[in-house]
Parts: C-alpha cells; sequence; structure tokens
C-alpha cells in the first residue's frame, strides 16, 4: 500500500521531493485488508511511498507464508529451501525521511504469518544513505515525517521477532504492541511513546524503554 507518488516522477533523483510537493492530495484511507491467505512474498506492507499520506488502515486475520514447497526458516535454511516461503517481514511499515507524510491510525490484529523472514517491521528509513538523512533532516528545514498510533495486537508468527526502527528524525510515538507470539527477540530505536503487555518473548518493555537512547553503530 502506498500513497503519493505518479510513475511518471518515480524514476526521478528527487521524487521523493517532488511527490511530497506535488501530491499531497493523494492520500491512502479508510483501507481494510482482511480473510487473505498469502502463500509467498514480501507480506503485508504498508509503504514506501507515503508522501500523500495513509491513515485509518486495519489489518486482520490474514495468514501468511503458506508455502507448502518450503519448509525451511530463515535461521535454518536447507538445500532445497534457500529462503522461507516469505523474503521480507511478514507484517511490515516502511517509509523514509525524505518521503514525508503522516501515516497515523493503522492497525495489524490477528494475524498468522507461518515462515516469513521476520515477522514485524516498522522501519523509517528505508535504503537511505546518510546523504539522503543529512539533506532531508528537519535540522535544514524538512519537515520530519510522522508516525503515530500504530498497533499490532493478537499476532502470531512462526518465524522471526519484531522491530520497531524508527530514526532521531522521525519519532514515532503511540506504539502499541500487546499480546503477540513472535519467534525471537526484538530492536527498538526511537520509540517516544509505547504500549506493550502480554507479548512473548519478554523483553521487549525494556527494549523500548531504553529506544531514545540506542547504542552507537558499530566502527
Amino acid at each position: 500500500m502506498k500513497s503519493g507518488l505518479s510513475q511518471g516522477i518515480s524514476g526521478q533523483p528527487n521524487a521523493h521531493t517532488t511527490a511530497r510537493d506535488q501530491f499531497p492530495r493523494f492520500q491512502a484511507r479508510n483501507v481494510t485488508i482482511r480473510h487473505n491467505k498469502l502463500r509467498t512474498g514480501m507480506g503485508l506492507v504498508i509503504g514506501s511511498e507515503t508522501s500523500g499520506g495513509i491513515k485509518d488502515i486495519f489489518i486482520h486475520d490474514n495468514e501468511l507464508g503458506l508455502c507448502d514447497g518450503c519448509e525451511a526458516t530463515a535461521s535454518q535454511p536447507s538445500p532445497d529451501c534457500k529462503h522461507p516461503c516469505g523474503w521480507n517481514a511478514g507484517l511490515h511499515l516502511k517509509t523514509t525521511t525524505c518521503r514525508g507524510g503522516v501515516i497515523e491510525n493503522v492497525r495489524y490484529e490477528n494475524n498468522l504469518v507461518h515462515r516469513n523472514f521476520s515477522c514485524i517491521s516498522l522501519i523509517t528509513n528505508y535504503q537511505m544513505t546518510q546523504a539522503a538523512l543529512d539533506r532531508c533532516s528537519p535540522t535544514v528545514g524538512y519537515p520530519a515525517t510522522v508516525i503515530r498510533n500504530i498497533s499490532w495486537v493478537g499476532n502470531s508468527c512462526g518465524s522471526g521477532g519484531g522491530s520497531w526502527a524508527c530514526s532521531v528524525n522521525d519519532t514515532c510515538s503511540g506504539i502499541t504492541v500487546e499480546r503477540n507470539q513472535l519467534s525471537a527477540g526484538y530492536h527498538c530505536e526511537y520509540v517516544k511513546t509505547y504500549s506493550v503487555s502480554g507479548n512473548s518473548p519478554p523483553g521487549l518493555e525494556a527494549c523500548m524503554a531504553h529506544s531514545m537512547d540506542p547504542p552507537p553503530p558499530p566502527p
């Protein structure tokens, strides 16, 4: 699901800025995705084009990774199956600092992910270089991308963990993660406000609590 970018400008070097300035009215809003059975692919993804804004999205009771010809997981590939059924996060929201727009009121609920590469992912610096991050920084007058009121409730994943990788330039607020069953751990960066409870494995509370002061990247 994308919003705001037209095919005619997608190849331009400044496509992110162009879309943001010229197409703010192209908003994705009031969308429900439910009761689907998906074999393989990139999961249920919002973004990365969000310049027109994304609002009031409900994704529930879907089943992903139904790939009976591939029994391997991302952590344990086999010679006959080097990749799991899905090659990205099953429940995925991605954008960049340069996209802009507002992403709000998105809810993933009661989805079942069998064998995707990972379970939950929120990333606000998707495929960004440091030069692009510097160019789109609010410190030089570039408005931040707004990410707020995003929920994952009651989802179950047979492989992978959860990552909430927000940006120092685009912090996330109103993040809710409740009663999810994951198969691996967590990664958290720049989540300003959140509510978490009843998730497995344990450790998400501590991850979120330290997210506004993440460790520096390795040299």
